[in-house]
């Protein structure tokens, strides 16, 4: 039986489906390409191209593959322009995939500069419109959660404050708008929360979604990362190491990326402490965990990785993270426009210069 056959397409993707729910991506991202280029070798079934192309990002990106997803995204989005498809993605089911592809293709870039994280605004912007030519502006939830995602990452949790606050209440409104789980809005809620240190705010978020028996692995790992960072900011260092853990626990084998994010608050929690040969070996492991993903979570692994060796005082260790992240940091400026991460960079080579050890803070 042929692949090119429609029926068999749509079971191929079926089947990537119940691997998305066994939380096998690997095997979800193969199964997708082998549909998807079925799908391209008949031009008539750009629905079905459409459907495979937005699974085998989605579980790319679930990898931590952020370069090959924003490709598929890329393909996706350069056809909301082409006038001889519109017509379908006008209807229901392919604006969805348009809206995800969008907000992932954001998300894929957070992780890939020298990619301008300003620029991305317009991104969302473009995907805003789309939605108000559809008739369909009451999705754009997920939009202004990106938005606030985006103004925390660039550092300013004031701005950021308005459109996370109207994601949620726009959720509220309609409840099975597409795009994040109402888990992911209220995540990036309680993270600008947590900035702007409202703390008892940000908890109450972050238990809603770790208590929740709606929500996923993944919304429960984020949220226990989140309850560890929050405990860490309110000096309950015991509570914070106890979520971290239970973050990373519920990690192992979800992907590099997942497990590097669990990682990154157990060393957290592990510096401040003073447990810093453990923390050593979890900052090494995350480490080798990101070498295949984007320069943002290499960066900040080697920056973790950094900051524990100089915690130890070991400055041969100290030196070498150094070399390896200044090209790094360099790379990063170009998503802020600014010089913020090589002045990161030149902090700890002080830092090495004085011999000081773990800041302890």
């Amino acid at each position: 039986m042929a692949l090119r056959d429609r029926d068999v397409i749509a079971r191929l993707l079926q089947e990537t489906d119940l691997l998305h729910a066994e939380g096998r991506a690997f095997e979800r991202a193969r199964l997708a390409g082998r549909a998807l280029d079925a799908a391209r070798a008949d031009p008539a079934l750009l629905t079905l191209q459409l459907q495979a192309a937005a699974r085998r990002a989605d579980a790319l990106w679930r990898l931590g593959q952020a370069d090959a997803a924003l490709a598929h995204d890329t393909w996706l989005l350069d056809l909301s322009r082409r006038p001889h498809a519109w017509s379908t993605l006008r209807e229901a089911g392919p604006s969805i995939i348009l809206l995800q592809a969008t907000l992932r293709w954001v998300s894929c870039a957070r992780e890939l500069p020298p990619i301008a994280l300003e620029d991305l605004f317009g991104v969302l912007d473009a995907g805003e419109a789309r939605l108000r030519e559809t008739g369909r502006l009451a999705w754009r939830d997920s939009l202004d959660a990106s938005r606030a995602a985006l103004l925390l990452q660039l550092g300013r949790p004031e701005e950021a404050l308005g459109p996370s606050t109207r994601a949620l209440a726009l959720r509220s409104r309609h409840p099975k708008s597409p795009g994040f789980p109402r888990s992911t809005l209220r995540h990036v809620h309680a993270e600008v929360l947590r900035a702007l240190s409202r703390l008892d705010e940000a908890e109450a978020l972050h238990r809603q979604v770790r208590d929740d028996p709606r929500a996923g692995a993944s919304a429960r790992r984020a949220a226990l990362g989140g309850l560890s960072r929050v405990c860490l900011d309110r000096g309950d260092l015991p509570s914070a190491l106890r979520f971290a853990r239970r973050a990373l626990t519920l990690a192992e084998g979800a992907g590099p990326s997942a497990v590097g994010d669990a990682l990154a608050a157990l060393v957290a929690a592990l510096r401040a402490t003073g447990a810093l040969e453990e923390a050593h070996a979890a900052a090494e492991r995350r480490l080798r965990l990101a070498e295949p993903l984007g320069d943002r979570p290499r960066y900040r692994a080697h920056r973790d990785a950094l900051d524990v060796a100089l915690d130890r005082r070991d400055h041969p260790r100290a030196r070498a993270l150094l070399d390896a992240i200044a090209p790094l940091a360099v790379t990063m400026n170009g998503s802020t426009r600014d010089r913020r991460f090589t002045e990161e960079v030149a902090a700890r080579r002080a830092r090495l210069a004085t011999g000081a050890g773990s800041p302890r803070c």
